[in-house]
């Protein structure tokens, strides 16, 4: 018989040894998971040849042309405004509401997607959300699909003098101000006002889960700074490409056919959404990619554990920590207790709200950002002015952000070099809102071209109407300039020129037998008079120095904000900072600067005379530039008022002191309870010399 104590010693061995055997196991999987996570893979599936695409640089490459592409729908859809607004018939202030929806969306959802995309593996949730974008670009695009080209280049009927009435286009000439003119108009603006929001909430949390993977995943912390600076350098290109390709897609018809109409002519509609396509397109192929990069690229894990070891360093020996380190561990106590007690994070708030400078810093960089609302119409403002083509119009805008580049890495550059201190900054961010206003008055005194209308009145409004044509009933007469040679005016249709006869001659559309002309050839040509209007190239000069000097201004303003205090509250400022610039200036500022605009239109294209209204057909051209540039000037005024009160309340010397002369301790600004920045309690400073 077999020994029973020797069965029941080799099964307690057996037993002794299974949860050994268990915890090998889940140490296997465990590691397993490890190399999963900093393997690549698409649904789940990791090809060995994937491997060495787990690389930063890649990641790097890959994210920042996806920036590049969204910079390129961001100015692209800058460059063909005025056509979308006239093919759809939208005011201006609803043209500012399709570009305010981009912020709306952010506003909304940048918080909840950052928050859940930090618990995700970045790359491909940064897919996700950059598809949704792709998806709200194409969505601004399906308006073009549901209602075909449109336009006048659809159809090339022209109304005469001798033209039935019952044929004609019902949109009278009335000078009112209303809502849109038909329901082609309101689903479009629902359509591109949703893809707007779609775009925006996409790309709210975008750049900063980019960056945080990049920060995570670097071999070395310090080329963390070379990393991003790339990401913020290189989509300026895209800028000045979005420009380029509007300027090249509204050469092309609407339609993409043959049509007997130049580019230069008013009634000539452009193929808008021809680059919402490319760019859609273009970025779901980009963007797919980067959901096979892993949670965690080799260096990770790396890095985790060299920052383990930097951690005892600091421990070892305090006295090395450097001023990021600092930083970053102020700012992390700070958040880990605003997160053990919310209430925390309100105290802190209102600490910062309690800080003057900082609140003038927040409210006046908000201000003056107007600049950014101003540029978007600029394109239409060069059109409406100087008599610019759209494709001009958008070429001339492109060349501001190459200005505004430029500018701001030159003052970046001497800003380090000259190590300017809080009050020093202020100085320069005060002068930058004082000198750009200044140029905005400037620009009020160049006077555009405006068109030579063949009115009834010469005051406005202007009364299209005249006696030599009121025996043919053009209050119907669709908007169709046409231009006499001889007398270098122009009639809002060949029935307002009182033609009777229609021809084609060498391609071009001419109209003869017109009551109106008073000429001997009695005839006219389909579209406005050509006019050579140097004073263009004297408002650009003005426009671009005005960029130069203004561009450092946005810089300033954020350095201000993040030296006025303290070292913990720091990521705090920024984000008072960016919740304000998004309250009072991305969201407001389009509608604004449209609204302005509309308020300077004397004739509206109309479906009723009962208040249904379209786009502006003619604008004052006197009160346009008025108006125009007054908002700015206002705006930056009032920005300057800010910087002034930060400047009073900011103690210490000016610009060009030493560097030791003016130094902020993480401790300067402790105390907001009373009078924040009282020279007793607000501001520590370290001073060779005494002012007197």
């Amino acid at each position: 018989m077999p020994n029973n104590s020797t069965k029941d010693t080799a099964g307690a061995a057996i037993v002794a040894r299974q949860p050994a055997t268990f915890g090998t196991m889940a140490e296997k999987k465990s590691d397993r998971s490890a190399e999963d996570d900093e393997a690549c893979c698409l649904s789940g599936c990791h090809s060995p040849r994937w491997q060495p695409c787990a690389n930063v640089k890649l990641f790097v490459g890959n994210f920042t042309v996806v920036l590049v592409l969204l910079s390129i729908y961001s100015t692209y859809q800058i460059g063909v405004l005025t056509t979308i607004e006239r093919r759809f018939q939208f005011p201006s202030k609803y043209m500012g509401a399709i570009l305010a929806a981009n912020d709306i969306g952010s506003a909304f959802f940048v918080m909840i997607l950052c928050h859940i995309g930090s618990n995700k593996r970045k790359p491909a949730f940064i897919t996700y959300i950059v598809q949704l974008s792709t998806l709200g670009i194409f969505l601004a695009s399906v308006p073009h699909y549901i209602y075909g080209g449109g336009g006048p280049t659809a159809s090339a009927e022209v109304v005469v003098c001798t033209s039935p009435l019952d044929n004609r286009t019902e949109q009278p000439v009335c000078v009112s101000n209303g809502a849109f003119v038909s329901s082609e108009s309101r689903v479009a603006f629902i359509l591109m006002f949703l893809g707007g929001l779609l775009i925006g909430t996409g790309l709210s949390p975008l750049y900063s889960l980019g960056v945080v993977y990049i920060d995570d995943n670097v071999q070395h912390k310090a080329t963390v700074s070379y990393y991003m600076g790339i990401t913020q350098a290189v989509p300026l290109v895209g800028m000045m490409v979005g420009f380029l390709l509007a300027a090249l897609t509204v050469l092309l018809p609407d339609d993409l056919k043959d049509t007997t109409l130049s580019p230069d002519d008013p009634a000539f509609m452009g193929a808008w959404w021809l680059g919402l396509v490319i760019v859609s397109v273009v970025l779901v192929l980009v963007s797919f990619p980067m959901a096979c990069f892993p949670k965690r690229l080799p260096g990770g894990a790396s890095n985790q554990a060299r920052g383990d070891e930097a951690a005892d360093g600091r421990n070892s020996d305090k006295a090395a920590k450097t001023e990021e380190a600092q930083a970053v561990e102020a700012a992390e106590q700070l958040f880990e207790k605003m997160k053990a007690k919310p209430k925390e994070m309100f105290r802190e708030v209102w600490r910062l709200l309690k800080n003057p400078v900082l609140v003038c810093f927040a409210l006046g960089g908000a201000l003056d950002m107007y600049s950014f609302s101003f540029l978007s119409f600029l394109p239409k403002y060069l059109e409406r002015q100087f008599g610019q083509t759209a494709s001009t119009s958008s070429i001339a805008t492109g060349f501001v952000v190459l200005v505004a580049a430029a500018s701001t890495l030159v003052a970046g550059y001497m800003i380090r070099r000259f190590k300017v201190q809080l009050r020093g900054i202020v100085v320069i961010t005060l002068a930058f809102s004082l000198i750009t206003a200044i140029f905005g008055c400037i620009c009020m005194l160049v006077v555009g071209c405006a068109i030579p209308w063949a009115s009834e009145t010469d005051t406005q409004p202007l009364e299209f109407n005249t006696t030599c044509s009121d025996g043919c009933s053009c209050e119907h007469s669709p908007f169709s300039p046409v231009c006499s040679d001889i007398t270098q005016l122009v009639y809002f249709s060949p029935c307002h020129a009182g033609c009777t006869l229609a021809d084609e001659q060498n391609g071009t559309q001419v109209f003869a037998n017109c009551n109106c002309t008073n000429t001997v050839a009695r005839s006219v040509q389909r579209g406005i008079c050509e006019q050579d209007c140097p004073a263009v190239y004297a408002y650009l000069v003005v426009i671009y120095l005005a960029i130069l000097l203004a561009a450092p201004g946005f810089l300033t303003t954020i350095i201000g904000r993040i030296r006025c205090v303290e070292v913990s509250q720091k990521p705090l400022a920024m984000a008072i900072g960016s919740l304000t610039l998004t309250m009072l200036n991305s969201l407001p500022g389009p509608v604004i600067f449209g609204a302005a605009i509309d308020s300077t239109c004397v004739v509206w294209a109309q479906g009723t005379c009962e208040g249904e209204t379209g786009a502006c057909i003619a604008y004052d051209h006197t009160r346009l530039r008025h108006v125009f540039h007054g908002v700015l000037v206002a705006f930056k005024l009032a920005a300057a008022l800010c910087y002034a009160f930060a400047w009073y309340k900011v103690k210490g010397p000016y610009l060009g002191d030493s560097d030791d002369d003016y130094v902020v301790h993480s401790d300067t600004l402790a105390s907001y309870d009373n009078k924040a920045f009282s020279s007793s309690s607000s501001v520590a400073t370290t001073k060779k010399h005494t002012e007197d």
